[in-house]
């Protein structure tokens, strides 16, 4: 960060920031839900994407260490603002508007919500997305996930807790080498950190997962995405086509025997990653949601809701609500990402 001298009538000098070297570095956003709360953060690496994940991780309390040698900032609720490296409070203020993630032409909006089931005291749903921007080549990726932690086990909570920081993480670390096979390897991680760490030790433990990672260069028109899902959370895309909203596929697996019974979980049993991919054209959504929407709301009903608001937030806010005036019981978590155009 370097400053500028100015002078002004009177001699007076004053120092103005100037936003950091644009070839150099990588800006971030995102937020947390669990059942302990919301996490929001953001924040700026400079240099490459070695320190990356590392950074998200503290963010999202994978740990409470900034790593050292990493030249930033990160700002996070409960936590405030921390600088790394030669950083100083100024030069957040004189960057925050340059790299904002969430300010980039035709934009990709990713915005979760969630509630407690009327019948739990823990909502036992989790969900993350974080977006990060390439700020010298124009390169942007965005990661949602949803996970439900397996009712009848322990520490519902926890295992879908740890599925969707790990998913984030790990994604994060692997930018460059995203593909299906990429987040099928991830998933498979997961499982296997969950059950030597629980499960292997006579603790049950277990979850679902819905998870989309999408990327696109700021030029480009449409967006790339791959998705995953295990268990009975669900994908669906809607396909932007005049008034009505178009069309809505489901992109998901669904891994349910019945009622809430489900087939296999991360953590627990897994035999298969379901993995596929496509592209968001401006004015597509994406929608991820766990059982406690999807048991009560058919898709057009999802299709409905999601397209009714002007912005996403509003439509994951009002499919969980709608879920609950249906007379779902369970914990209730949607996260809508739309591709602004």
């Amino acid at each position: 960060m370097s400053a500028l001298s100015l002078r002004r009538r009177g001699g007076r000098r004053l120092l103005a920031n100037r936003c950091p070297n644009r070839d150099y570095g990588f800006a971030f956003s995102g937020m947390l839900t669990t059942g302990r709360g919301v996490r929001v953060f953001r924040g700026f690496v400079r240099g490459g994407r070695d320190y990356l994940s590392s950074i998200i991780g503290y963010c999202v309390g994978v740990h409470d260490n900034v790593p050292g040698g990493v030249e930033g900032y990160a700002v996070v609720s409960g936590r405030g603002l921390v600088l790394m490296g030669g950083f100083r409070r100024n030069d957040v203020r004189g960057m925050e508007y340059e790299i904002d993630v969430d300010k980039v032409k035709r934009g990709i909006f990713l915005t979760p919500y969630s509630e407690t089931g009327g019948a739990g005291s823990v909502n036992e749903d989790s969900a993350i997305k974080v977006s990060i921007r390439d700020c010298a080549n124009g390169y942007l990726w965005y990661i949602g996930a949803v996970a439900d932690g397996v009712g009848g086990f322990n520490r519902g909570d926890v295992a879908s807790e740890i599925t969707v920081k790990e998913f984030a993480g790990i994604t994060t670390a692997n930018l460059s080498s995203i593909s299906g096979g990429t987040l099928s390897d991830v998933v498979w991680r997961i499982h296997d950190t969950l059950y030597s760490n629980y499960t292997g030790r006579g603790v049950s433990l277990g979850s679902t997962l819905a998870a989309v990672v999408i990327n696109r260069h700021e030029d480009d028109e449409d967006a790339a995405f791959h998705a995953v899902n295990v268990g009975d959370t669900r994908i669906y895309h809607i396909y932007a086509s005049g008034e009505s909203g178009g069309w809505i596929d489901e992109l998901s697996v669904s891994d349910k025997v019945s009622g809430h019974v489900i087939s296999q979980a991360i953590g627990y049993m897994l035999r298969e990653v379901h993995v596929t991919g496509g592209s968001l054209k401006p004015g597509d959504y994406l929608v991820l949601v766990t059982d406690g929407v999807s048991d009560v709301m058919d898709r057009e009903s999802i299709k409905k809701i999601t397209i009714m608001y002007k912005y996403p937030w509003d439509s994951s806010r009002a499919l969980v609500k709608m879920a609950r005036g249906q007379g779902s019981q369970d914990d209730a978590t949607a996260l809508v990402v739309w591709f602004k155009g």
